[in-house]
């Protein structure tokens, strides 16, 4: 989930707790509590091989093939 502030801080990350007046989003270094009444918008990634939305998971690279050699 991806959040911007009303001051125009953008967060993005996992949620893993929620009430009615706050939210917690984990990122991959900590965990970001975000009062509602702060909140301008939230958007929700449907890639689940997004990096930036799932800090947690890391992105596979694909072998490469060397020329020259």
């Amino acid at each position: 989930m991806t959040v911007y502030l009303l001051s125009g801080i953008k967060v993005s990350g996992v949620v893993q707790q929620f009430d009615k007046y706050s939210v917690v989003l984990e990122t991959a270094e900590q965990e970001h509590l975000v009062f509602k009444h702060s909140i301008s918008a939230a958007y929700v990634c449907r890639d689940k091989k997004c990096v930036a939305c799932s800090p947690n998971q890391t992105e596979e690279l694909e072998p490469r093939r060397v020329s020259g050699l």
